[in-house]
């Protein structure tokens, strides 16, 4: 998570970086930033446990452990 922001991966052909650069705008999925790092900072703080994190905000959920950033008791 850069920032909390939903980005298209590099690797990815340009064309479909543009894409989903285009449906992110679309969606506003940015608009979610404030909320997906106060979810993150809940789990690290351990106000809620990976499972809540996982039903409540499963993107957040997927990335921290895609990115290596679980709580020690959850890797």
């Amino acid at each position: 998570l850069v920032g909390f922001q939903v980005i298209p991966s590099e690797k990815l052909p340009p064309q479909l970086q543009k894409s989903i650069r285009d449906t992110i705008t679309r969606l506003r999925l940015d608009d979610f930033c404030i909320r997906r790092i106060s979810d993150a900072e809940d789990y690290w703080d351990r106000m809620v446990s990976l499972q809540i994190l996982e039903r409540e905000s499963p993107f957040v959920a997927a990335e921290l452990r895609r990115q290596g950033r679980l709580n020690a008791p959850d890797l």
